[in-house]
Parts: structure tokens; sequence; C-alpha cells
């Protein structure tokens, strides 16, 4: 009689290799599951939660094994992480994060087995037993990594995802971070600690990949405020509009009137127009089509001109 182990059935998502980032496509699975919020270092209930879920998925085996002669390895647990600014994740913020905790099940596991299973588990009086719930789980597209080292030395490597990798590859969010942690930390010091770190994604639209890419050719060292207006994403230094993206892939840029002409000879600009008469904006503003924004140079010399100018208009 073989004996399931979720590791082994589905070694690119619970066995990888440690390194680079990689794509995997996650198909729907069938989980315990806890939630909670707050600090795990802190917060009573993620404990609580932790030591509820392992003993229900062991009672669960017992009983499978017991009823069906289908016995299974208890996976690793896996932890689902949200919050309302994904940026705690890097500063640390704990006591803002949202977690679902979670252990996958063989399909063979129905919601009947669960609740014979939480009988026989509840005679030990554990707190949050009563909260789990088996659940079907689909991430889909998702990029992954196997981080080796403490749980508070992953904020490099997701800034690293956050910021470089998703945004290369024309990626945004589509789901919570999930952890899958393939070390017991009771008896691993933290530098040998295995942990999975998973995003589920989804390609950008091309209005989103622009909005992405200005966001990163302006930069973090100057004070940049984004305002919804003219039907898109205008951002605003020093209060003054510089850059708007428009429609699906134009660029809006407020430039040096006294530049226009040499600007508008650059592949893809012309005269900005608003409204349903086209009527000029104005020498200083230029609409920079797909075809001039191809390459991340071509986009930081836009964004070069624009800041350019917005030092002679506000003089800071």
């Amino acid at each position: 009689m073989d004996t399931y182990d979720i590791k082994k059935a589905y070694p690119s998502l619970y066995a990888p290799k440690a390194g680079d980032f990689h794509v995997v496509d996650v198909p729907e699975l069938l989980f315990l599951m806890i939630d909670g919020h707050g600090d795990p270092n802190t917060t009573p209930t993620y404990g609580q939660a932790v030591e509820a879920l392992y003993t229900l998925s062991y009672a669960v085996r017992a009983v499978a094994k017991t009823e069906l002669w289908r016995p299974h390895t208890v996976g690793p647990l896996e932890g689902l992480w949200s919050a309302d600014d994904p940026a705690t994740f890097v500063s640390h913020q704990k006591d803002a994060w949202n977690w679902t905790l979670m252990i996958a099940q063989p399909t063979w596991v129905d919601i009947g087995m669960v609740e014979r299973s939480r009988e026989n588990a509840e005679r030990k009086g554990l707190p949050g037993l009563e909260r789990l719930r088996l659940e079907s789980f689909t991430e889909g597209a998702s990029v992954q990594v196997l981080h080796v080292g403490s749980y508070d030395d992953e904020a490099p490597v997701l800034a690293k995802l956050h910021d470089e990798y998703l945004p290369t590859l024309g990626l945004a969010f589509n789901g919570a971070h999930h952890e899958i942690y393939l070390s017991d930390p009771r008896r691993t010091e933290p530098a040998k600690l295995r942990t999975i770190l998973r995003q589920p994604v989804v390609p950008l639209t091309p209005k989103e990949d622009l909005f992405a890419r200005v966001r990163t050719a302006l930069g973090t060292d100057k004070a940049v405020r984004e305002v919804r207006m003219f039907g898109g994403l205008c951002f605003m230094v020093n209060e003054k509009m510089v850059l708007g993206v428009m429609g699906d892939r134009d660029l809006l840029v407020r430039a040096d009137p006294d530049r226009s002409d040499d600007l508008l000879a650059v592949e893809g600009a012309r005269q900005a127009e608003m409204g349903k008469e086209h009527r000029s904006m104005g020498r200083s503003w230029i609409s920079v089509s797909e075809h001039g924004l191809g390459s991340n140079d071509d986009l930081q010399f836009w964004v070069d001109e624009a800041l350019s100018y917005n030092v002679r208009v506000t003089g800071s």
C-alpha cells in the first residue's frame, strides 16, 4: 500500500531547487484552513491555530487509514499572508498582517471524514478546532522561489520579486502571498530554514504595465503623488503634473515648450490633443505612443524631460 505524500505528488510545487524565481501552474488543491490576524510571533491565536491545524490533520490521517485503507503523509504547514499595504511585508509591520494557515489534504478526504476527526480531536480541548474548515483552493499561474534562511531575511527576496522580477515580466499580484514551511523551526537553526515563497500572478494590461514602468522610472528619491484625471493616471511632482498614462498605452508628457519641435521629431511623439474636437493642449504637452516607449531607455528619456521641466517650473 503506497503512502501518498503531496511533496512527491507535486515536486515542482513542493520540492523546488534553491535559486532563481520560477513560474509554476498551481492546480486546485484541498486544504484544512484557519484564519487569523496579527504578528505570528506575539499573537496567541497564531500558535493555537498551528496546534489545532496539526492536531486535526493527524486525526484525519488516522481516520482515512482506518476507514479507507489509504495512508498519507501529513503535508507541510502553509500560510497565506495579506495586508492592506503589501509594503508591510518588506518593512516587517507584522501587526498589520492577515493570515490563513493551512495543510493540504488528499482528494479522498471529505467533510464527513473531517467532522468525525474533529469529534475525536475535540477531546483534547484545543482552542481553534471549531474554526478549521475544509476548502478547495486554486492559485493558477504563480511565481515562486525557495528561500533558505531566517523568516526575517525574506524581505530582500520579496522586494526583488515585487520591484524587479514581476515588473520585468509584466506581471501583477493575483492573490495573497503564500509561504510553504518545509523545515520545523523547533529543530532547525534559522539560517537553514527552507521556505517556499509563492505569489499568484496575472499579466498586466498594457495600461497597468505602463503604470508600473513609469513608477520605476520616476524612482523613489522624490515625492510623487498619483492622481486620477483626464481618464487616466497622472503623476505629480512638487504638486505639478509631469506625466500621465492615457488610453491603453499612451504617455502624456509635460515638457519644455522651447524644446517642442525637437521632441516632436522623436519616434512615437505627437502634439497632445484633448476632447472630441482634438484641440491642441499646447506646446508643453506631448503624447507618446507605444512605438516610442519600447525600451526602458526610451521611457526614461521622456521621464527625464518631464522632470527637468518640472524643476524649471517649480524651482525645486
